[in-house]
C-alpha cells in the first residue's frame, strides 16, 4: 500500500515539474483603458511616485507597507523603497518620456526584478493608457506554475483597480481651458 502511494506521489511530482517547464520563461501581462484626458495629464499622475498611494492597488492592500521616497520623487530616477510584512523592495523610474511612456524597475527582495511599463497614446479627446508588467520566471518549474496560476490573476486584478482608479482621479480634475 505504501509503495502505491509513493508511486502516485512520484507521478504527481513529475507531472507538476513537466507542466511547470511547459510554462513560459518570461511572463508579460498588460491591460489598457481609455481615459478622457490628454496624455500629459494622465502621465503626470503616474510620473509622480508620491501620487501612487492614491491609486496603487499594492499600496492599498498592504496596510503594513511603509514607503520611503527617494530624490527626486517624480520623473527619471525617481524612486521609493518599501518595507512590509509581505516583503521589501524598491521601485525606480528608469525611463520617462513626458506624455508618452514611463518604465519602472521593481526589485523584490525575495524574487528578483520585474518591469512595469506605462504608455499614453492620444485617442481623440482621450488617452489610451496601457499598463504592462513583465518578469523572468527563471528555470524553476514551481515559480513558472505560480506565475501562471497565482501571480497572473493578482496582477490582472491590480491592473483593473489601478486603471479604473486613475481614470476616476484624472477625469475628476477640471479640464484645462482651451
Amino acid at each position: 500500500m505504501v509503495r502505491k502511494i509513493l508511486i502516485v506521489v512520484g507521478i504527481v511530482v513529475v507531472l507538476i515539474i513537466i507542466v511547470g517547464f511547459m510554462q513560459p520563461h518570461t511572463t508579460t501581462l498588460s491591460r489598457q483603458k481609455l481615459i478622457k484626458a490628454p496624455p500629459e495629464v494622465v502621465f503626470a499622475e503616474v510620473n509622480d511616485l508620491q501620487r501612487w498611494p492614491g491609486w496603487s492597488w499594492w499600496i492599498k492592500n498592504d496596510p503594513t507597507m511603509k514607503i520611503t521616497y527617494g530624490e527626486p520623487a517624480a520623473g527619471l530616477n525617481a524612486s521609493y523603497a518599501w518595507t512590509s510584512d509581505d516583503g521589501d523592495g524598491t521601485l525606480n523610474i528608469i525611463e520617462s518620456d513626458p506624455g508618452k511612456s514611463l518604465k519602472t524597475a521593481i526589485r523584490f527582495s525575495d524574487f528578483g526584478t520585474a518591469y512595469g511599463t506605462y504608455t499614453f497614446v492620444p485617442a481623440g479627446d482621450s488617452t489610451r493608457m496601457t499598463m504592462e508588467f513583465s518578469f523572468d520566471n527563471g528555470m524553476n518549474p514551481l515559480i513558472r506554475l505560480m506565475s501562471a496560476f497565482m501571480i497572473k490573476p493578482e496582477v490582472d486584478e491590480a491592473f483593473e483597480y489601478e486603471l479604473s482608479t486613475l481614470k476616476a482621479i484624472v477625469e475628476a480634475k477640471p479640464a484645462a481651458a482651451p
